[in-house]
């Protein structure tokens, strides 16, 4: 019922600094032991620094997914899932240098996000019966998201982000039947949010001949820290393309 999103840690040391950026994810590996499983997405960031200690930033989530040959839940069966999910986050933060030289930088970021989770279960029952059902839900996300940079040299910089999720389901719209929903634990999402802890560890390279553009590779995680049960993927990789546009525009000159 739930996917990390990529991380945004932008790289903004004064006014007017800028990331843009597109990402491959991967969540094959995390969740449960499921034989027959397959988890991507794609993510795009954006930030800006409208002083030298804020910003603004910006991200849109898609996660496809399809799990098969199921038989952890309560009732056995041989089912087919299609999973969809979707997310917009808005947000802003502070940065700023922790020491003179300008290596060791923190970021303290939040916000609020938008998007519609679903899925589609196909398959045969334990008596050896067809069925086809569907789940859709909206959910509404905030994040708190404090960051470390360690900026090693200009081509090289390391951060390690904190990220708190509270996360609500609601507008649900299913045809599972009423038992199918509480032996699959679904009938209780909209009783109460849930909470994640999302820490990720993200790696910057750059190039001496091609400043403005920047290689990302980040490991994220998350945790159900909340007490009501749900369903994760437990494990997120990403490997993405950075643009600085103010750097291109200087390149450019």
């Amino acid at each position: 019922m739930y996917s990390p999103a990529a991380t945004n840690v932008p790289i903004l040391t004064k006014k007017g600094d800028s990331k843009l950026a597109a990402y491959y994810s991967n969540s094959t590996f995390g969740g449960r032991d499921i034989k027959k499983i397959n988890s991507f997405g794609f993510d795009a960031q954006a930030a800006y620094a409208v002083n030298k200690h804020w910003l603004l930033m910006i991200n849109q989530s898609y996660r496809y997914e399809k799990t098969s040959d199921d038989f952890e839940t309560y009732v056995p069966d041989s089912s087919f899932i299609r999973y969809k999910r979707s997310l917009t986050e808005i947000g802003g933060g502070y940065f700023t240098a922790m020491n003179d030289s300008s290596k060791l930088f923190v970021q303290f970021t939040g916000g609020i996000g938008f998007g519609k989770f679903g899925f589609d279960d196909n398959g045969r029952d334990a008596v050896g019966g067809y069925y086809s059902r569907f789940h859709r839900s909206n959910v509404t996300k905030l994040f708190f998201q404090p960051a470390l940079q360690l900026r090693f040299s200009k081509s090289f910089t390391s951060s390690f982000a904190s990220r708190f999720v509270v996360l609500w389901y609601h507008s649900i719209k299913t045809n599972y039947t009423e038992a199918e929903q509480n032996s699959y634990l679904l009938n209780g999402l909209t009783a109460s949010p849930r909470t994640f802890w999302e820490p990720a560890i993200i790696n910057n390279f750059s190039f001496n001949k091609l400043p403005a553009l920047e290689f990302e590779l980040q490991f994220g995680f998350a945790a159900l820290i909340s007490r009501r049960f749900i369903d994760y993927r437990a494990v997120n990789i990403s490997a993405g393309l950075i643009i600085n546009i103010a750097k291109l525009k200087k390149q450019i000159k």
